[in-house]
């Protein structure tokens, strides 16, 4: 269970089949699976989430919530478990599963472990963000991209995640027999302490913890109790118990910061100056260690230096280490034993530019000699000179800090020189940099130096960076460079000048920009010909440059027809052997590559498409369907502009005279056996025949 810092109460459920919450049917199979319910501090239900595993959670593990709320699970399963919508399998028998959920959903989910068994037991959030992780692990193990080192038994874990769902950080410590952290707790400056098991005793950090019984069995467990800092070094470690088996059951933190645990004890047990009995089989207990190793009068639990005495508690630099046992009393980088102002000022670090000398002395207010030369800097004209030089009336007549020779004879000494072995007579230093011009590789102080600098002398006062020198050459893309990717095209005519760099040279033999507009073909440019036809599509991506014209490219397939065309119209058939080259696209078309709307068989005016009689007579005069007029005349072509009505006409008829004679059954047999024998047109064509058969039964 775990109550958040803003009192919702989260519990853990480990169940079989299904569950029925609030409602819900969560769904399971026969193994164990997990659901996290969360309740507020009046007791109602607020969310939940479950995750399903193939094999089996184990009843071990914990919830955790970190400084910044976010909360988490540590678990052990088998087999496969579903989180969410990641899908975790253990490598060997079982694997640490840790987890990140948030109301109704997972946030992310990763696992660790070996061939063998290994455990989560507990969990606890770090004071800003992310958690650690205690339990067991056997033989070789991998979390993330760490390996743990091969256990000889069973060793225990303390494993670092971060918020995102990294293993940060695998720590592990044993002995000969079974070790096991089952609790961990994180004080606000990160420290964290954990407590376990062990049954032959075992190494935590510098501290040997012995085995308090001599038996190295299951059921003959002493405790330990250890903290680890947060600069990733144990501060102590410690154990209790006796002839029986003792194992501890909670932990937690007491008003003073003292680690406070309970535990379960058998026989007698040993439990810092104390010593516990059991009335039965098992009893319980509480211990609140409060230890004082270096007997100076502050328990461990509060002492900034628990294995060195000092009283007083001096620590300069507040950090988690008193002076008495600080490397470095003013956290300056400079070690106290060469630190000529070990307990100096503070929020600075020693380098070249802060303290000249490097004697952990801050140039600006702490140190008044910063070269070491002997003259203080009030008085010394070279306050910055070369380090070891000490003056001497011999090599500094006027005691002024400054050696008397000129080693390039360009009338500047060289402690005053800014280019003391090379003459430069006027001292020019655009970037004002301390370093001449003539002996600094980077005269404008832009971060590029010569020869790479295609602008080695431009304004100063500016640092290269990819945003304002985007190929890096030392010119600022908005003040001097017109190439600001140096590809060889002008930024005005580049349709991209901030594209990929120097990758168009002259001297190359393949054409890596084939419509010049300065964009790389293969990784930039879309339409490598400029025609406007994505590269995808192009039939022809490197074809003549420009958008085609009007009819230049009919089919749209990027190719100008005629030209690089072989198919203008995209029908399928050469232009070589297509009779109809200029096919609409989508026709479908034969052989000779015309469709059925450009054919003409019977070369009536009527395309095939539409053309109802395919068979016309020559030079028969047809209607808009292709078919002959009927009773056609010698009249001039503008009388026959009536014919398509009269053809009309004559096909109601004549539909109208056979369905006649299907039913009339008076006609007669001679009659109806005529009428039978004319088969009824199947197409327009046939309608001269039948009305002239028609005619001459009237008769």
């Amino acid at each position: 269970m775990l109550v958040t810092s803003s009192n919702e109460i989260h519990l853990g459920v480990l169940y079989r089949d299904s569950l029925d919450f609030n409602g819900d049917i969560i769904p399971a199979g026969e193994q164990t699976n997990l659901v996290i319910a969360t309740f507020n501090e009046g007791g109602q239900v607020l969310s939940h989430v479950a995750l399903g595993s193939q094999n089996g959670i184990e009843s071990i593990g914990g919830l955790c919530q970190d400084g910044a709320g976010q909360t988490y699970v540590a678990a052990t399963f088998y087999g496969e478990v579903l989180v969410g919508e990641t899908l975790l399998v253990s490598q060997g028998e079982t694997d640490v599963l840790v987890a990140s959920y948030q109301t109704n959903e997972w946030t992310w989910a990763i696992s660790g472990g070996g061939l063998l068994e290994d455990r989560a037991w507990d969990c606890s959030g770090s004071p800003t963000q992310g958690l650690s992780v205690v339990g067991e692990l056997v033989g070789n193990t991998t979390f993330g991209t760490f390996s743990a080192e091969t256990a000889t038994s069973t060793d225990m874990l303390l494993g670092l995640v971060s918020s995102s769902g990294a293993w940060t950080s695998i720590v592990q410590a044993g002995g000969v027999g079974t070790d096991r952290a089952t609790g961990v707790v994180t004080n606000p400056l990160g420290d964290i302490t954990i407590t376990g098991t062990t049954s032959a005793g075992l190494t935590i950090g510098v501290d040997v913890l012995s085995d308090l019984d001599g038996i190295n069995d299951d059921i003959h467990n002493d405790i330990f109790l250890a903290t680890y800092l947060e600069n990733g070094t144990w501060a102590w470690a410690v154990s209790a118990g006796g002839d029986g088996n003792d194992e501890p059951t909670d932990l937690t933190f007491a008003l003073d910061g003292s680690p406070l645990l309970t535990f379960m004890l058998s026989g007698t047990a040993n439990i810092g100056t104390h010593t516990a009995t059991s009335y039965g089989g098992y009893d319980v207990g509480v211990w609140l260690y409060q230890t004082d190793r270096d007997s100076d009068g502050i328990l461990d639990g509060e002492d900034n230096c628990p294995r060195v005495a000092n009283t007083g508690q001096g620590n300069h630099d507040n950090d988690l280490f008193g002076d008495d046992c600080d490397e470095d009393d003013d956290n300056d980088g400079m070690d106290d034993v060469e630190d000529d102002c070990p307990t100096g000022a503070m929020a600075w670090t020693s380098d070249a530019s802060t303290d000249h000398d490097s004697d952990g002395c801050q140039d600006d207010g702490e140190d008044f000699d910063d070269d070491e030369d002997t003259v203080f800097d009030f008085n010394d004209l070279c306050p910055l000179g070369p380090v070891g030089w000490i003056s001497t009336p011999e090599e500094d007549n006027e005691g002024d800090g400054c050696a008397d020779y000129d080693t390039d004879e360009d009338g500047f000494i060289d402690q005053m020189d800014n280019c003391p072995s090379l003459p430069n007579p006027t001292q020019s230093d655009i970037d004002q940099d301390g370093l001449g011009d003539v002996c600094d590789v980077d005269e404008d102080g832009d971060g590029i130096a010569a020869p790479q600098d295609n602008c080695p002398r431009d304004a100063s006062g500016w640092t290269s960076n990819p945003i304002n020198d985007h190929d890096q050459d030392g010119c600022h893309d908005s003040i001097t460079d017109n190439d600001d990717d140096n590809d060889g095209v002008q930024d005005s005519n580049d349709a991209c000048p901030s594209g990929d760099v120097a990758w168009n040279s002259a001297n190359s033999t393949v054409v890596l920009d084939h419509d010049q507009d300065g964009c790389r073909d293969s990784t930039e440019d879309e339409d490598d010909d400029d025609d406007g036809i994505n590269d995808a599509i192009d039939a022809c991506p490197v074809g003549l440059i420009g958008v085609a014209l009007q009819g230049q490219d009919v089919d749209g397939d990027g190719c100008i027809d005629g030209v690089e065309d072989e198919d203008d119209d995209n029908d399928g058939v050469l232009d070589a052997v297509d009779a109809c080259p200029q096919t609409p696209a989508g026709a479908e078309v034969g052989v000779q590559g015309c469709s059925m709307t450009q054919l003409d068989d019977d070369r009536d005016g009527v395309s095939n498409a539409a053309d109802m009689c395919l068979n016309s007579s020559p030079g028969r005069l047809v209607d808009a369907s292709g078919c002959a007029i009927i009773n056609q005349t010698d009249e001039p072509i503008s009388n026959q502009d009536d014919s398509s009505t009269l053809t009309t006409a004559l096909f109601i008829i004549a539909a109208f005279l056979l369905l006649l004679a299907g039913v009339v059954a008076s006609n007669g047999r001679a009659q109806q056996k005529q009428i039978q024998n004319i088969t009824p047109p199947k197409r327009p064509a046939d309608l001269d025949e039948a009305i002239a058969i028609n005619a001459e039964e009237q008769e």
